[in-house]
């Protein structure tokens, strides 16, 4: 058996490592002093004996101070723990913040809070205080009515989740944007049957058009007349006349003095002439309204010269009256001489489908559904709160 060699060693007191028993100096904690403590001596004999005795001791290694290096980690591991023991206590806090939000949120909208409810969760959810007044109109509206157990089942999250979605002005544009695209599709048929019925009335309109056999051009002047102090002015006018599809033998031309304020004629300014008499209506005759006078020349700011022709008979005695547009629907004879988004939507609804719906009744009846399908229970609270 090959031959062993001992190493005598021992354990450092300060760390507790096993070193050489012949190091002064620690290698782990370099430094811890190392030295074989002495054994205390008895009544002296001999000095083999005292040699002898004192090597049959168990070597003690002295209780060391702790160093400075070791101090700091001490104090560092102390700092540590502490502060491990604060984050506990925050994060304890937040946890039972947060659990308690929790419960008040869960709380059904018809049990009122208290004021240190209110204070304890306002930080975090503002929407408690914001809608206070709306909360407790929906308790005043339900608590004590038969309907009082189903708007129960509501909680405070639940609403406040609804109210932030109604309020929100990315939500309601995204739903604006559904509604559009959704009213460009509902329309589309209706425009093209529409369309259909708008050519067939408009070709009728035109075959009982006068106005397109006659052209008049109306020329306006002062009349004046003084009278003592002051001066009277009379509106006066004389008529050029043109036959743009030929001649023709007679006409009837409805004219006078209309008042853009009242959308009304003057009640005694108007006549009704014949084509003989249109062509009497020239710049050297007096041809004017003496019983519509003003003392100032702004008569034209009240009135204006207005004319209408209502039928004209052609060379082989064909009658072309505006009286056969009566058989037009008013809407779309409306539309006709006046083609408006709105007249046409008012077309459709009298000679398409009277259920049809505009652009801004399609939408708000679009996003009343959409709401009331997001949260049902929601929708009907806030609608018997806010009609």
């Amino acid at each position: 058996m090959a031959k062993q060699n001992l190493v005598p060693v021992m354990r450092c007191p300060v760390c507790g490592h096993l070193i050489p028993k012949n190091r002064q100096t620690c290698p782990y904690c370099s430094n811890a002093e190392v030295k074989v403590p002495t054994v205390p001596q008895g009544p002296k004999s001999s000095s083999a004996a005292s040699s002898v005795s004192q090597a049959s001791q168990p070597t003690q290694s002295p209780v060391q101070k702790p160093t400075p290096k070791q101090m700091n980690k001490g104090v560092r591991n102390g700092l540590i723990i502490g502060g491990s023991l604060v984050v506990a206590a925050i994060l304890g806090v937040l946890v039972w913040r947060l659990v308690s939000d929790a419960r008040v949120l869960k709380q059904s909208i018809l049990e009122p809070l208290t004021q240190k409810q209110l204070e304890a969760n306002s930080k975090n959810h503002p929407q408690f205080i914001e809608y206070a007044d709306l909360f407790r109109q929906m308790r005043d509206e339900v608590i004590g009515t038969p309907e009082e157990a189903t708007y129960r089942a509501i909680t405070y999250e639940q609403m406040i989740d609804y109210l932030d979605f109604l309020s929100s002005d990315t939500e309601r544009e995204k739903l604006q944007n559904k509604a559009l695209t959704a009213y460009a599709d509902y329309r589309k048929p209706y425009d093209v049957k529409f369309q259909t019925e708008a050519d067939r009335w408009t070709t009728f309109y035109n075959e009982h058009d006068p106005s397109a056999y006659l052209d008049l051009t109306f020329h306006t002047r002062y009349e004046s007349e003084e009278d003592y102090y002051y001066t009277n002015y009379y509106p006066a006018f004389w008529v050029e006349i043109a036959y743009p599809k030929g001649a023709i033998k007679d006409c009837e031309v409805f004219f006078g003095l209309w008042s853009d304020n009242y959308q009304e004629w003057h009640y005694d300014a108007t006549a009704m002439l014949s084509l003989k008499e249109l062509r009497e209506c020239k710049e050297s005759a007096n041809y004017y309204f003496q019983h519509v006078s003003s003392t100032s020349p702004d008569i034209y700011d009240y009135y204006s010269l207005r004319y209408e022709i209502r039928s004209v008979t052609l060379s082989d005695g064909t009658i072309i009256s505006t009286s056969g547009r009566e058989e037009i629907p008013h809407e779309m004879l409306q539309y006709i001489e006046d083609p408006t988004p709105e007249n046409k939507d008012e077309a459709i609804s009298a000679v398409v489908d009277s259920n049809f719906q505009g652009q801004e009744e399609y939408v708000d009846s679009y996003t009343e559904k959409y709401m009331e399908q997001k949260d049902k229970l929601c929708f009907d609270l806030i609608s018997k709160v806010l009609p």
